[in-house]
């Protein structure tokens, strides 16, 4: 059981980890298309709100 769990944590850590990245790209390729101190104000509070709740959902989906 013990097992289970961990590997269900280091799989939902990647999952995350892998959200992060993705959304890293889209800030940066935004952030030179566009070169906007809103939008990347915009993206960044966006960032800082989903990391919370995607931990959250973690969480409980499991």
């Amino acid at each position: 059981m013990k097992e289970t769990t961990t590997t269900l944590i280091k799989w939902s850590r990647s999952y995350s980890s892998v959200i992060v990245h993705f959304m890293v790209i889209i800030f940066i390729v935004i952030s030179i298309n566009i070169t906007s101190i809103t939008t990347i104000i915009f993206f960044t509070t966006i960032a800082v709100l989903s990391s919370p709740f995607s931990a959250h959902f973690h969480h409980h989906s499991f």
